[in-house]
C-alpha cells in the first residue's frame, strides 16, 4: 500500500488542539482490506477540496482505486456548487478516482453506490439510523450529515475517469457549523453522543463500496436500487422538484433502473427526475 502525506510542522500543532484520530498511514494499512481501492492513499494536511487534488491526479495517470484524504478543506463543494463545510480534524472529506469501463451516461450513477456503501458503513461502526435522500445527501435524524459528489474527468483517447468525493461529518461540533445552518446539519458525534473513529469510517466505506463498484460494472445498477430505497424511504413522500416542464409537485414512484427519480405528478403524468432541485414536502 503506497500513502503520501503531508505533515503538519510543530508550530501549526500548537495553533490549535491535537486531533485525536489523525489521518495516518498505519491506522489505515491496518484498517483497510480491499483489493484496489485505497491501495494508494494521499493525505493532505489542507486543500482546496479532494475533488480537485484527486482530478489532477487522474490526469498524472495515477491508478484506480487511489483516494485522496485531506483533514481540512477551505472549498469543498457540494452538488450544484454548495459549499461543503469542512474544518480541521473532525470530518471525513475524500475522493476516489474510478476508471470505470461503462458508458459515459452511467457515470453519475456512481453517486447511488456511493450513498449504499456509506450509509451501511455508518449504521455498521456507530449503530445510527441513516436516511438517503435522494440524489446525494445523508440524513440523519432528519439533519444533513454528509453528502456526495461525483465529477467526471475527460481526455482525449483515454477512458472518462469518475471522482467520488465523499463528505462526512463525523466528530463536527455544532459551533463548528455556520450559524444559520444550525437547525440543518448535524454529525455522527452529535446524534451518537459519542466520539467516531474516522479511519474505521473511512475503511468501512471503501470495503462496502468495492463489490458494489464489481457489480455495477458486471450487472448494472439494478442489484443495487434495493439497498439504496432500503435507507432512501422516499417511495410515497410528496416532492417539488424543477424539470423541462417547470416547478412540478407529485408522489415520488422510485426510482428507474438508471436511478432517475420516478414522480407522479399532479396532472397524473409520469415524471422522470434525473437533475435539478429536488424538496421533499
Amino acid at each position: 500500500m503506497r500513502i503520501t502525506g503531508t505533515s503538519t510542522d510543530n508550530s501549526t500543532r500548537c495553533e490549535r488542539p491535537s486531533i485525536p484520530d489523525p489521518l495516518e498511514a498505519d491506522s489505515l494499512q491496518h484498517l483497510l482490506t480491499t483489493k484496489t481501492l485505497g491501495r494508494t492513499v494521499h493525505i493532505k494536511a489542507q486543500t482546496t477540496s479532494t475533488n480537485d487534488i484527486a482530478k489532477q491526479l487522474a490526469k498524472d495517470g495515477a491508478p484506480e482505486g487511489t483516494v485522496v484524504l485531506a483533514e481540512q478543506q477551505h472549498r469543498g463543494r457540494g452538488r450544484q456548487g454548495r459549499n461543503f463545510v469542512s474544518p480541521a480534524g473532525v470530518g471525513i472529506y475524500m475522493s476516489l478516482l474510478l476508471r470505470p469501463q461503462v458508458e459515459v451516461s452511467r457515470l453519475p450513477q456512481l453517486t447511488l453506490l456511493a450513498a449504499v456503501a456509506t450509509a451501511e458503513a455508518i449504521a455498521e461502526v456507530s449503530a445510527l439510523s441513516v436516511q438517503l435522500k435522494w440524489p446525494n445527501d445523508m440524513m440523519i435524524h432528519n439533519k444533513k450529515a454528509g453528502g456526495i459528489l461525483t465529477e467526471s474527468v475527460f481526455q482525449a483517447n483515454l477512458s472518462p475517469v469518475a471522482i467520488v468525493g465523499i463528505g462526512l461529518n463525523v466528530n463536527t461540533a455544532l459551533e463548528q457549523f455556520p450559524s444559520d445552518l444550525h437547525s440543518r446539519v448535524t454529525s455522527l458525534a452529535l446524534a451518537a453522543g459519542r466520539f467516531m473513529s474516522r479511519p474505521q469510517l473511512i475503511a468501512a466505506i471503501l470495503t462496502r463500496l468495492e463489490p458494489l463498484y464489481h457489480t455495477f460494472q458486471q450487472q448494472g445498477l439494478a442489484p443495487i436500487l434495493p439497498r439504496w430505497l432500503h435507507y432512501g424511504r422516499i417511495v410515497g413522500k410528496p416532492v417539488r422538484c424543477s424539470t423541462a416542464r417547470g416547478v412540478e409537485e407529485g408522489v415520488v414512484l422510485g426510482l428507474d433502473e438508471d436511478g432517475a427519480l420516478l414522480v407522479w405528478g399532479r396532472d397524473d403524468s409520469r415524471l422522470r427526475v434525473v437533475s435539478g432541485e429536488v424538496v421533499f414536502l
